[in-house]
C-alpha cells in the first residue's frame, strides 16, 4: 500500500533538513571546503526555519485529513518554536518564544495523557511528555532569570555611565575655575606689564574648557537630566546620586 501524499511530502520536507549532516557520506568531505558563498549561520537558521514551517503546515493538513495524530502537529509546532529561539537575540522576544513553548508542551502532555487513558499509548509516552512540560517549565524560568540580570547589569552600567558624566563635568569646571582665576592674576600683575603671549594661552585654555563642559552638559540632558537639575549641579558642585531618567522632566527646547 502507498502511503498518503501528505505523508510523503513531509518526509521529503523532513529529509531536507538532515542532508549532507547526518548522511555518512557527509563525514567523508574535506573538513576544509568552505560552504556556499555568501553563507552564514544566520541564513542557514532562518532557512532550517523554513523548512521545519512547511513540516509544520504538510502535518497540519495531514491531521485534518485523518492521517496523523495530534501530537505530531504539536511537536512540529514545538521545532518551528525552538529554531525560532535560535533567531532571537533579545531577552524579551525569547521569552515570548519560550512561552509559547511551554504552552505547546502542556498541549502535548494533555494528548499524551488522553491517549494513555485510550490505552493508545504507553505510560513511557506519557512520562515522556510530562518530562519535556517541565523542561520547558525551567527554561523559562532560567530565560527569565537571565532577562533579569541583564536588565540589571544595564541598568548598573547605565548609573555607572551616569556618575561618570556628572564627575566628568565637575571636574572641568574645577579646572575651568583655575584657569578663570589664573587668568585674572596674570593680568592683575604689575598693572598689566605681563606678556601679552601669556595671557592668550591662559585664554585659549579657558575656551578649550568652555567647549568641553558645552559637551559635557550635553551629555547630562541626554542622561535625563533637566535645566534645573544641570544649573544645580553647577551651582552646588555636588552629584546627583540617584535618578530615573524616566520620570525628569524634559529639557526646554
Amino acid at each position: 500500500m502507498h502511503r498518503p501524499k501528505l505523508q510523503v511530502a513531509i518526509s521529503v520536507a523532513m529529509t531536507a533538513i538532515i542532508l549532507g549532516s547526518a548522511h555518512p557520506s557527509a563525514k567523508a568531505q574535506s573538513p576544509g571546503k568552505p560552504l556556499a558563498k555568501g553563507a552564514s549561520v544566520e541564513s542557514l537558521l532562518k532557512k532550517r526555519l523554513d523548512v521545519l514551517q512547511q513540516i509544520a503546515k504538510l502535518r497540519r493538513a495531514a491531521y485534518l485529513a485523518g492521517e496523523a495524530g495530534l501530537n505530531s502537529v504539536i511537536q512540529s509546532q514545538i521545532d518551528v518554536l525552538h529554531a525560532r529561539l535560535e533567531l532571537a537575540g533579545k531577552p524579551a522576544e525569547r521569552i515570548v518564544i519560550r512561552t509559547a513553548i511551554l504552552k505547546q508542551a502542556r498541549d502535548l502532555e494533555a494528548v499524551a495523557k488522553k491517549r494513555f487513558e485510550a490505552k493508545a499509548a504507553t505510560p513511557v509516552d506519557m512520562l515522556r511528555a510530562q518530562a519535556f512540560r517541565l523542561r520547558a517549565e525551567a527554561d523559562l524560568l532560567r530565560e527569565q532569570s537571565a532577562a533579569h540580570q541583564h536588565h540589571h547589569h544595564d541598568r548598573k552600567t547605565s548609573h555607572e555611565a551616569f556618575v561618570r558624566a556628572q564627575t566628568g563635568f565637575l571636574r572641568t569646571l574645577g579646572e575651568l575655575d583655575v584657569v578663570q582665576k589664573e587668568i585674572a592674576r596674570v593680568k592683575a600683575v604689575a598693572g598689566g606689564a605681563v606678556p601679552g603671549k601669556l595671557i592668550l594661552e591662559r585664554q585659549r585654555a579657558r575656551d578649550k574648557l568652555l567647549a568641553a563642559l558645552r559637551a559635557q552638559e550635553e551629555a547630562l540632558y541626554l542622561h535625563g537630566l533637566s535645566e534645573r537639575q544641570v544649573k544645580s549641579i553647577r551651582e552646588k558642585r555636588k552629584l546627583i546620586r540617584h535618578h530615573d531618567h524616566n520620570t525628569a522632566p524634559k529639557r526646554k527646547k
